[in-house]
């Protein structure tokens, strides 16, 4: 874990995720692509750059999913499901882009 002003930054194999001093997730996340950070909003499931109907969908599609889940099947808090909690991570953010 990194600490950069009021941020934290911890990576886990294939993401970076930035965490406030409170500890709380905050907007943005990134993944490591080939030693690359790509930063992308929390609920953008399919990494397009926004957070629309598109990614509702996914999340939609996957919701209910328990065991081994990942960002791109809408599991936006990595606790390995998709649900409540991934839904209203999504809704705080729908319409970025």
């Amino acid at each position: 874990m990194v600490a950069a002003g009021n941020r934290r930054f911890q990576a886990a194999p294939g993401r970076l995720t930035a965490t406030n001093t409170a500890g709380n997730v905050t907007g943005t996340t990134g993944s490591i692509v080939d030693g690359l950070v790509v930063y992308h909003y929390q609920g953008d499931a399919n990494l397009d750059g926004e957070v629309g109907p598109e990614d509702f969908g996914i999340l939609k599609d996957n919701f209910g999913l328990d065991g081994g889940t990942t960002w791109r099947q809408g599991d936006f808090n990595n606790d390995g499901e998709v649900g409540p909690e991934d839904f209203g991570i999504m809704k705080e953010n729908f319409g970025l882009d």
